[in-house]
């Protein structure tokens, strides 16, 4: 799918160049030419005179919609690339991960947890941030969004943050009756908002084990975790989290699904959940947006008509 991919950008960007060129010719042919009519009544013997072919205009707007059309379809595989191809390579389990199952992981969530969080929505990432000091460490970053994450699952067990450069990207683990998040200090090797989108797994994990939900297999107990992260309000910090990122040459990406997978479990979510459609779609980048706003489509008309019962 990734040599497809490669290969229409190849082809529509050499369709719309050859275009353009064709195009630019035929323009200055045209324009200077019209200097040179001496009437528009004499226009079509002037064309002849001056050896200028009618077929140029019609080559010119013929290229001019081809390299349109040539646009259009590029840009939307451009900016959409992310959720049209999948990342994964096809023998990994969370591959080609489809709607059915994403939607049985959001069903069982919802029949197995009781009062799943504080409020029922997608936190957006600036609320996080909120009243956290520009100059704190990492580490004292973390912990404070930790706190706040807390807050919000309703956990009233303390969660201990710590920045170490030993583990691969993150951890959850129990260190003398401590609820302990270790999560990989090294800035160069992930940028913070992968950072955001590890803690928001890792204390989905805690979540998980609080609510004493686990699935016995380690595949499906991750992607019960991942799908879990979003249901419970984590959504945006992991959907901004888990792309490919440059740090330090490389690209690289943290997480187990892609985005893809995020973004429909945010729109199952929302429809399980009955969450406002209109907050998810204002707080999605713009690609994104456009997708939601149709998926959720049937949930912003029932919204709509409950707002205007209300009234």
């Amino acid at each position: 799918m990734e040599v497809i991919y490669i290969i229409s950008i190849v082809a529509f960007v050499i369709i719309i160049l050859y275009n353009l060129f064709v195009t630019s010719a035929n323009l200055f042919s045209i324009i200077s030419f019209c200097f040179k009519i001496n009437s528009v009544a004499h226009y079509w013997s002037d064309v002849k005179k001056a050896n200028v072919h009618a077929r140029s205009i019609y080559s010119t707007i013929i290229g001019l919609v081809i390299a349109l059309i040539a646009y259009l379809i590029i840009s939307p595989v451009i900016f959409f690339r992310k959720y049209l191809f999948s990342t994964k390579s096809g023998t990994d389990y969370f591959s080609n991960v489809q709607k059915d199952k994403i939607l049985l992981f959001v069903q069982h969530l919802k029949e197995s947890l009781p009062k799943a969080t504080q409020y029922n929505y997608q936190i957006p990432l600036d609320k996080l941030l909120e009243g956290i000091p520009p100059n704190t460490t990492l580490n004292q970053q973390l912990q404070l969004i930790a706190d706040k994450m807390c807050v919000h699952l309703l956990l009233d067990k303390p969660i201990k943050v710590m920045t170490i450069n030993t583990v691969d990207a993150g951890k959850f683990e129990h260190i003398n009756g401590m609820n302990c998040i270790f999560i990989n200090g090294d800035q160069s090797k992930h940028n913070i908002h992968q950072k955001y989108a590890i803690l928001a797994h890792e204390i989905t994990h805690y979540y998980l084990e609080h609510h004493n939900i686990r699935m016995a297999n380690t595949n499906e107990n991750e992607f019960l975790t991942e799908i879990c992260a979003v249901y419970v309000g984590f959504g945006f910090i992991m959907l901004d989290g888990y792309d490919y990122v440059k740090t330090a040459d490389q690209y690289n990406k943290v997480g187990y699904v892609d985005a893809k997978v995020l973004l429909e479990a945010i729109i199952q979510v929302a429809y399980v959940r009955r969450q406002n459609p209109f907050h998810i779609v204002k707080n999605l980048g713009i690609p994104t947006r456009f997708i939601a706003r149709i998926k959720l489509k049937a949930l912003i008309q029932e919204y709509k008509a409950f707002q205007k019962k209300k009234q």
